[in-house]
């Protein structure tokens, strides 16, 4: 059933895998990570016994080991939480390497209603110190693009100009101001 889940994602050896089971021995999550690494891709497993089939299969494996639970055959009480707490470290991890996050601030934000423009606007100006006018102007001319209006804010660039950063540095906010400082000096 893995096999035939997994079949349906376009793997690649760019992907990553992250097969989860709190035994370590499950077999759908063997299948599925032993079918990803097939198919190129490198393998996290994340289990929570030492020395198990997954860590054993895992490219990279993650065992943080809690010992027994207080109520046997109940994962989700020591496991479960070890397992949200890993997955929210390589989640955060993720979002800051791949550019979601401008000093400590999730910048993936998509402003659709009023609520997230709100907060589009409230980022904004703490990311620049500014005003959150400022903010909604920017925001504005950026076609509510929320690390276009940072990098247009912190450069004092031209919209083009802000894009051509971001361009460059693949969408990370830090690198494109980075990089607008050293072009301008």
């Amino acid at each position: 059933m893995a096999q035939a889940d997994m079949a349906g994602v376009d793997l690649t050896d760019k992907d990553i895998v992250i097969a989860s089971a709190a035994s370590g021995q499950t077999a759908y999550t063997l299948a599925a990570l032993r079918f990803a690494q097939d198919h190129g891709a490198v393998g996290i497993g994340f289990s929570c016994i030492e020395g198990s089939p997954l860590a054993e299969l895992a490219d990279y494996p993650i065992t943080p080991v809690v010992g027994p639970e207080i109520i046997t055959g109940a994962t989700l009480l020591k496991a479960g939480t070890a397992e949200k707490m890993v997955l929210n470290m390589l989640s955060t991890g993720i979002m800051i390497k791949t550019g979601k996050v401008y000093q400590n601030l999730m910048i993936n934000v998509v402003p659709t209603n009023d609520k997230t423009f709100e907060r589009a606007k409230k980022i904004i100006a703490e990311a620049t110190q500014t005003s959150t006018l400022a903010a909604e102007r920017a925001l504005e001319r950026s076609d509510n693009n929320v690390p276009l209006a940072i990098v247009l804010i912190e450069t004092k660039g031209t919209i083009a100009e802000a894009k051509a950063l971001l361009a460059a540095t693949g969408g990370h906010v830090s690198q494109a101001v980075k990089l607008s400082d050293t072009k301008v000096k």
